[in-house]
């Protein structure tokens, strides 16, 4: 062969050069745009490249095919991998990748009742590898179109153009609901585990937070209870000792608070909580140890309750869903989110990760490394 012929070359027709910078201003598009024209050339001559500004440039989003959702899709957010899963007809695949500034925790995930839209919360706690919580300005509700799996919106506590955070919400984001009306996006900030936890309400219309209760623990998920009601997790880890919690129910429109049942005398963190049809609740518990992960049920009237599922071995995540009848669950051990009966009986599962060996429960993945909540599109 020739020495041209050996010479490297691209021959693809079609080609994306992704950049993320923190400069979007038009003269930092300008200046980069201008930088990158000496590293595309086609047939010998160089073309202006064409960038396009995303919403907000601390967070990037790469969607995959399908993006639009429907009744019974089953989102499941995976932290070791800083995504979204999409379980369609029993199978798993990829949906959504998400990066950030800090490599911000993603924790759960909500759908507008049009299902034109898909929220998901990134705490400020750092992802597996690191052991940092509460980055102030790293928290985030996303907003991505589920025609597109367009990035469409970035929620913020920042002060418009000053690029100061907030210092009393949006420091750990964790659960999230949308409102049935699509009105508002309520989510809660447990606050790095600091106490004065929060639930924070956002107008979709208007992208403005505020906040709907403070004065609380940990909050670490939260439901629907109805049209104008939350069940809101509250955890207690007083000093870093999971102590129980508290299932309070908050009024969206007053931000009056009721703690329903109070959960004590137990070495486990109440980390989520939905009502059953019965009036009935369901509520995860996890700690550091496998024998302190379980599923609880509670009286709805009496508010006492008992250990319905355990799975051995196993870790839950925090994230519950339930359509009234069956409770979902994710099984971080195993890789698998569960549907359960409210008496505990598993009735079906799916497989989120295929490279988990059944076999050798020490190599399985576990704690804050793998699967952490579960939403059903309705």
């Amino acid at each position: 062969m020739t020495p041209e012929e050996l010479r490297p070359r691209n021959v693809q027709q079609n080609y994306s050069v992704s950049v993320l910078t923190l400069d979007s201003s038009e003269s930092g598009i300008r200046e980069l745009q201008e930088h990158m024209t000496s590293t595309l050339e086609t047939h010998g001559l160089a073309y202006l490249p064409s960038l396009h500004r995303t919403v907000d440039t601390n967070y990037v989003v790469v969607a995959h095919l399908p993006t639009e959702l429907r009744p019974d899709d089953i989102l499941v957010t995976d932290q070791a991998t800083f995504s979204v899963k999409l379980v369609r007809d029993g199978v798993s695949r990829p949906y959504l990748d998400l990066s950030s500034w800090c490599k911000a925790h993603v924790w759960s995930t909500a759908v507008a009742p049009d299902r034109k839209h898909v929220y998901v919360s990134m705490s400020g706690m750092r992802g597996p590898i690191a052991n940092m919580v509460g980055v102030e300005g790293s928290s985030a509700v996303l907003e991505v179109d589920t025609e597109t799996g367009k990035l469409t919106r970035a929620f913020t506590a920042f002060r418009g153009g000053l690029g100061h955070p907030y210092t009393d919400m949006f420091i750990d984001i964790a659960g999230i609901v949308v409102s049935p009306d699509g009105q508002f996006i309520y989510t809660c900030d447990f606050n790095g585990w600091q106490g004065n936890g929060k639930v924070i309400a956002i107008d979709r219309s208007t992208g403005v937070p505020s906040v709907l209760v403070d004065g609380l623990d940990q909050p670490s998920t939260l439901s629907l209870d109805g049209p104008y009601h939350l069940l809101v997790a509250n955890t207690r880890q007083p000093g870093g000792q999971a102590s129980g919690g508290q299932v309070v129910r908050i009024d969206t429109r007053s931000g009056a608070s009721t703690v329903v049942t109070d959960i004590v005398d137990v070495e486990a963190s109440l980390i989520g909580v939905v009502r059953l049809d019965s009036g009935d609740l369901m509520a995860t518990m996890s700690e550091g140890t496998q024998d302190q992960c379980f599923v609880i049920r509670i009286n709805g009237e009496t508010g006492e309750w008992r250990r319905v599922w355990h799975p051995e071995p196993g870790f839950i995540g925090s994230g519950i869903h339930s359509d009234g009848k069956v409770v979902w669950v994710a099984e971080t051990l195993r890789a698998r989110v569960y549907a359960i009966t409210p008496d505990g009986d598993p009735v079906r599962f799916h497989q989120i990760h295929d490279d988990v060996d059944l076999a050798d429960p020490k190599k399985m993945i576990r704690g804050f490394d793998s699967l952490e909540a579960v939403t059903v599109v309705s």
